[in-house]
């Protein structure tokens, strides 16, 4: 930036004020430039503050979806998060746990129903409670396959845990690996 020389006014050198009063006529030019250099650095600032912007916008738009995504997984979960049997057979006990303030409905489908079974296949667990399922591993060959629990929330006066999926109503999905060795 051009400064003006340090006898003018402080207003003048500054180039807060072009009144003639306070700056020679011939400090016009130099605080004309003065003017336009910060006009762009100005114009420049502007630039970068609406790129930052829409920096900020698609930022909150990714944090939007993943909240979004991490609330549609973490409604549901299953404990532990995997089962492992022997080919022979065998049974194992698991958890479903509900880790929202709603009611949930939940139906449990497999990928092999000639060697699992499950108990129930159909059910509720309380706002932020857990209930218990038991898959049964029947005689075969070795084989990872997987079960799918499927949840809906539900109303509290809901009786049966088949309604919301006759219906047609499912808020998503949670998978668990089973594996026989």
């Amino acid at each position: 930036m051009v400064e003006p020389p340090p006898e003018y006014s402080e207003a003048c050198r500054t180039g807060i004020s072009v009144n003639p009063n306070q700056c020679d006529i011939s400090m016009i030019p130099l605080l004309s430039q003065a003017i336009l250099e910060q006009s762009t650095q100005i114009t420049k600032l502007e630039k970068q503050i609406d790129l930052q912007n829409d920096e900020i916008k698609l930022l909150k738009s990714k944090v939007d979806n993943l909240q979004f995504f991490e609330k549609e997984k973490m409604a549901l979960n299953i404990e532990p998060a995997a089962a492992k049997f022997p080919a022979t057979g065998g049974s194992a006990t698991h958890n479903i746990v509900n880790l929202t303030e709603s009611r949930l409905g939940f139906k449990v489908k497999s990928s092999n129903n000639e060697h699992y079974r499950v108990k129930p296949v159909y059910g509720f667990v309380a706002p932020k409670g857990q209930t218990p399922f038991e898959i049964i591993r029947l005689a075969g060959p070795p084989k990872d396959d997987k079960l799918v629990v499927q949840w809906a929330e539900v109303p509290a006066d809901e009786e049966d845990p088949q309604a919301p999926f006759k219906a047609g109503a499912q808020a998503g999905e949670v998978i668990l690996p089973v594996k026989a060795e």
